[in-house]
Protein backbone atom coordinates (compact mmCIF):
# COMPACT_ATOMS: atom_id res chain seq x y z
CA UNK A 1 0.00 0.00 0.00
CA UNK A 2 1.30 3.46 -0.92
CA UNK A 3 0.64 6.48 1.28
CA UNK A 4 -0.45 9.64 -0.49
CA UNK A 5 1.51 11.83 1.92
CA UNK A 6 4.81 9.98 2.18
CA UNK A 7 6.70 12.95 3.61
CA UNK A 8 4.53 12.83 6.71
CA UNK A 9 5.09 9.10 7.09
CA UNK A 10 8.84 9.27 6.58
CA UNK A 11 9.12 12.08 9.10
CA UNK A 12 7.03 10.07 11.54
CA UNK A 13 9.42 7.14 11.45
CA UNK A 14 12.29 9.36 12.48
CA UNK A 15 10.13 10.97 15.16
CA UNK A 16 10.21 7.57 16.86
CA UNK A 17 13.97 7.99 17.20
CA UNK A 18 14.39 11.75 17.61
CA UNK A 19 10.98 13.24 18.33
CA UNK A 20 12.33 16.43 19.84
CA UNK A 21 14.71 17.05 16.96
CA UNK A 22 11.80 16.78 14.57
CA UNK A 23 9.90 19.28 16.67
CA UNK A 24 12.71 21.82 16.67
CA UNK A 25 13.27 21.42 12.91
CA UNK A 26 9.65 22.24 12.23
CA UNK A 27 9.46 25.41 14.30
CA UNK A 28 10.01 28.05 11.54
CA UNK A 29 7.43 26.48 9.20
CA UNK A 30 4.80 25.98 11.84
CA UNK A 31 5.25 29.42 13.32
CA UNK A 32 4.61 30.77 9.82
CA UNK A 33 1.45 28.68 9.65
CA UNK A 34 0.39 29.96 13.07
CA UNK A 35 0.80 33.53 11.86
CA UNK A 36 -1.57 32.82 8.96
CA UNK A 37 -4.33 31.46 11.18
CA UNK A 38 -6.84 33.77 12.83
CA UNK A 39 -8.84 30.95 14.42
CA UNK A 40 -6.57 30.19 17.36
CA UNK A 41 -6.25 32.29 20.51
CA UNK A 42 -2.80 33.78 21.21
CA UNK A 43 -0.34 31.72 23.21
CA UNK A 44 -0.28 32.47 26.93
CA UNK A 45 2.81 34.02 28.42
CA UNK A 46 5.31 31.23 29.17
CA UNK A 47 5.28 30.17 32.79
CA UNK A 48 8.37 29.34 34.77
CA UNK A 49 9.15 25.65 34.40
CA UNK A 50 8.61 23.74 37.63
CA UNK A 51 11.38 21.61 39.07
CA UNK A 52 9.35 18.49 38.33
CA UNK A 53 8.81 19.45 34.69
CA UNK A 54 12.48 20.25 34.34
CA UNK A 55 13.38 16.78 35.64
CA UNK A 56 11.04 15.25 33.05
CA UNK A 57 12.59 17.32 30.26
CA UNK A 58 16.09 16.38 31.37
CA UNK A 59 15.05 12.72 31.25
CA UNK A 60 13.56 13.18 27.79
CA UNK A 61 16.73 14.90 26.60
CA UNK A 62 18.82 12.05 28.03
CA UNK A 63 16.79 9.39 26.22
CA UNK A 64 17.04 11.20 22.88
CA UNK A 65 20.74 11.98 23.27
CA UNK A 66 21.45 8.33 23.98
CA UNK A 67 19.81 7.26 20.73
CA UNK A 68 21.48 10.10 18.84
CA UNK A 69 24.91 8.99 20.08
CA UNK A 70 24.63 5.32 19.09
CA UNK A 71 27.12 4.45 16.34
CA UNK A 72 25.73 0.98 15.63
CA UNK A 73 22.16 -0.23 16.04
CA UNK A 74 19.17 -1.73 14.25
CA UNK A 75 15.47 -1.16 14.81
CA UNK A 76 12.31 -2.24 13.03
CA UNK A 77 8.60 -1.83 13.51
CA UNK A 78 5.48 -0.30 12.04
CA UNK A 79 3.82 3.05 11.42
CA UNK A 80 0.04 3.33 11.48
CA UNK A 81 -1.80 6.45 10.35
CA UNK A 82 -5.46 7.27 10.91
CA UNK A 83 -6.57 10.05 8.58
CA UNK A 84 -10.14 11.41 8.31
CA UNK A 85 -9.91 11.47 4.51
CA UNK A 86 -7.69 8.48 3.76
CA UNK A 87 -8.81 6.09 6.50
CA UNK A 88 -6.28 3.88 8.32
CA UNK A 89 -3.07 2.79 6.64
CA UNK A 90 0.13 1.14 7.83
CA UNK A 91 3.70 0.52 6.72
CA UNK A 92 6.62 -1.50 8.07
CA UNK A 93 9.98 0.18 8.57
CA UNK A 94 13.54 -1.02 9.17
CA UNK A 95 16.42 1.28 10.10
CA UNK A 96 20.06 0.47 10.80
CA UNK A 97 23.26 2.39 11.33
CA UNK A 98 26.87 1.24 11.50
CA UNK A 99 29.39 4.07 11.75
CA UNK A 100 29.15 5.88 8.36
CA UNK A 101 26.86 3.20 6.89
CA UNK A 102 23.09 3.51 7.02
CA UNK A 103 20.08 1.54 5.84
CA UNK A 104 16.43 2.59 5.88
CA UNK A 105 13.42 0.76 4.52
CA UNK A 106 9.89 2.13 4.57
CA UNK A 107 7.28 0.03 2.85
CA UNK A 108 8.59 -0.59 -0.67
CA UNK A 109 11.36 2.01 -0.54
CA UNK A 110 14.93 1.25 0.54
CA UNK A 111 17.69 3.79 1.06
CA UNK A 112 21.32 2.71 1.54
CA UNK A 113 24.41 4.85 2.12
CA UNK A 114 28.04 3.74 2.31
CA UNK A 115 29.30 7.20 3.20
CA UNK A 116 30.22 7.95 -0.42
CA UNK A 117 27.00 7.47 -2.36
CA UNK A 118 23.32 7.05 -1.50
CA UNK A 119 21.09 4.62 -3.39
CA UNK A 120 17.31 4.82 -3.03
CA UNK A 121 15.32 1.95 -4.52
CA UNK A 122 11.62 2.54 -5.10
CA UNK A 123 10.35 -0.99 -5.69
CA UNK A 124 6.81 0.28 -6.33
CA UNK A 125 7.85 2.65 -9.13
CA UNK A 126 10.77 0.38 -10.19
CA UNK A 127 13.33 3.18 -10.07
CA UNK A 128 16.83 3.52 -8.62
CA UNK A 129 18.12 6.93 -7.53
CA UNK A 130 21.88 7.37 -7.06
CA UNK A 131 23.35 10.50 -5.51
CA UNK A 132 26.60 11.47 -3.72
CA UNK A 133 26.36 11.18 0.04
CA UNK A 134 26.10 14.43 1.96
CA UNK A 135 27.79 15.25 5.22
CA UNK A 136 26.88 12.74 7.94
CA UNK A 137 25.29 14.61 10.87
CA UNK A 138 27.38 14.49 14.02
CA UNK A 139 25.97 12.99 17.16
CA UNK A 140 25.06 15.26 20.02
CA UNK A 141 22.67 17.68 18.33
CA UNK A 142 19.82 17.07 20.80
CA UNK A 143 18.85 20.10 22.90
CA UNK A 144 19.55 20.25 26.61
CA UNK A 145 16.74 20.20 29.16
CA UNK A 146 16.67 23.98 29.60
CA UNK A 147 16.48 24.47 25.82
CA UNK A 148 13.63 21.99 25.61
CA UNK A 149 11.93 23.83 28.46
CA UNK A 150 12.22 27.20 26.74
CA UNK A 151 10.78 25.85 23.51
CA UNK A 152 8.00 23.69 24.93
CA UNK A 153 6.71 26.17 27.45
CA UNK A 154 6.86 28.90 24.81
CA UNK A 155 4.59 26.71 22.68
CA UNK A 156 2.17 26.23 25.57
CA UNK A 157 2.64 22.48 26.06
CA UNK A 158 1.78 20.78 29.33
CA UNK A 159 4.26 18.07 30.33
CA UNK A 160 3.42 14.76 31.99
CA UNK A 161 5.26 11.55 32.82
CA UNK A 162 3.73 8.16 33.65
CA UNK A 163 4.77 4.51 33.99
CA UNK A 164 2.81 1.43 32.92
CA UNK A 165 3.89 -2.23 32.67
CA UNK A 166 7.59 -1.47 32.71
CA UNK A 167 7.31 1.33 30.16
CA UNK A 168 7.87 5.01 30.84
CA UNK A 169 5.91 7.64 28.95
CA UNK A 170 6.48 11.36 28.46
CA UNK A 171 3.57 13.27 26.97
CA UNK A 172 3.37 16.85 25.72
CA UNK A 173 -0.14 18.21 25.29
CA UNK A 174 -1.74 21.39 24.01
CA UNK A 175 -5.30 20.80 22.72
CA UNK A 176 -5.39 23.84 20.40
CA UNK A 177 -1.86 23.78 18.99
CA UNK A 178 -1.67 24.63 15.27
CA UNK A 179 0.84 21.84 14.62
CA UNK A 180 0.76 18.89 17.01
CA UNK A 181 -1.81 18.63 19.81
CA UNK A 182 -0.15 15.62 21.44
CA UNK A 183 3.30 14.07 21.42
CA UNK A 184 3.91 10.94 23.44
CA UNK A 185 6.90 8.63 23.49
CA UNK A 186 7.27 5.40 25.43
CA UNK A 187 10.67 3.93 26.32
CA UNK A 188 11.93 0.94 28.24
CA UNK A 189 14.35 0.62 31.18
CA UNK A 190 17.27 0.63 28.74
CA UNK A 191 16.20 4.05 27.46
CA UNK A 192 15.20 2.77 24.00
CA UNK A 193 12.10 4.34 22.47
CA UNK A 194 9.53 1.63 21.79
CA UNK A 195 6.53 3.66 20.68
CA UNK A 196 5.30 7.12 19.82
CA UNK A 197 1.92 8.77 19.39
CA UNK A 198 1.29 12.03 17.55
CA UNK A 199 -1.97 13.93 17.05
CA UNK A 200 -1.49 16.30 14.13
CA UNK A 201 -3.76 19.29 13.60
CA UNK A 202 -5.50 19.86 10.28
CA UNK A 203 -4.43 23.48 9.79
CA UNK A 204 -7.49 24.10 7.60
CA UNK A 205 -9.74 23.15 10.55
CA UNK A 206 -7.48 23.58 13.59
CA UNK A 207 -10.19 23.42 16.26
CA UNK A 208 -12.04 20.42 14.80
CA UNK A 209 -10.48 17.39 16.51
CA UNK A 210 -12.36 15.01 14.19
CA UNK A 211 -10.05 16.28 11.42
CA UNK A 212 -6.86 15.43 13.30
CA UNK A 213 -4.43 12.89 11.85
CA UNK A 214 -3.20 10.24 14.30
CA UNK A 215 0.22 8.64 13.81
CA UNK A 216 1.29 5.66 15.91
CA UNK A 217 4.79 4.24 15.60
CA UNK A 218 6.02 1.11 17.34
CA UNK A 219 9.47 -0.48 17.47
CA UNK A 220 9.12 -4.23 17.69
CA UNK A 221 12.88 -4.81 17.49
CA UNK A 222 15.85 -2.93 18.93
CA UNK A 223 19.40 -4.28 18.70
CA UNK A 224 22.29 -2.19 19.99
CA UNK A 225 25.41 -3.44 18.27
CA UNK A 226 26.85 -3.85 14.80
CA UNK A 227 24.25 -4.89 12.18
CA UNK A 228 25.35 -7.35 9.46
CA UNK A 229 27.51 -5.79 6.76
CA UNK A 230 25.42 -7.12 3.85
CA UNK A 231 22.49 -4.99 4.99
CA UNK A 232 24.41 -1.91 3.78
CA UNK A 233 25.67 -3.43 0.50
CA UNK A 234 24.65 -0.96 -2.21
CA UNK A 235 26.18 -3.25 -4.83
CA UNK A 236 23.30 -5.70 -4.54
CA UNK A 237 21.29 -2.95 -6.26
CA UNK A 238 23.79 -1.32 -8.63
CA UNK A 239 27.24 -1.86 -10.13
CA UNK A 240 29.85 0.38 -11.71
CA UNK A 241 30.20 -0.01 -15.46
CA UNK A 242 31.87 2.26 -18.01
CA UNK A 243 32.43 5.03 -15.47
CA UNK A 244 28.81 5.10 -14.40
CA UNK A 245 26.27 3.03 -12.47
CA UNK A 246 23.84 0.48 -13.86
CA UNK A 247 21.28 -1.77 -12.14
CA UNK A 248 22.29 -5.26 -11.06
CA UNK A 249 20.68 -8.07 -13.10
CA UNK A 250 17.88 -8.58 -10.57
CA UNK A 251 16.87 -4.94 -11.13
CA UNK A 252 17.77 -4.51 -14.80
CA UNK A 253 14.18 -3.52 -15.62
CA UNK A 254 14.42 -0.58 -13.18
CA UNK A 255 15.07 2.94 -14.44
CA UNK A 256 18.23 4.39 -12.91
CA UNK A 257 18.44 8.13 -12.20
CA UNK A 258 21.78 9.72 -11.39
CA UNK A 259 21.75 13.01 -9.49
CA UNK A 260 24.44 15.36 -8.23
Amino acid sequence: MQFRNRNTIIASAFILLVVAAGTAAGVPYWKAQTAKSNELPPLPEPERVSENDMRILEELGGVLKKIDSLNAFETAGSIRVSDPDEGEQSLEYHYAKRDSLSYYKLGQQETLSNGKIVVMADHYAEKLFVTPAGQTPKAGFMPAGDQLAAFLTGEGYAIRKSETDGMRYIELTRPNHINYKVYRIGYDDAGLVRESFIRMTDISHPLDTSRDRIIRTSADRWIVGRPPTDLFDIYRLIKEEGGSYVPMPAYQHYDIILTQ
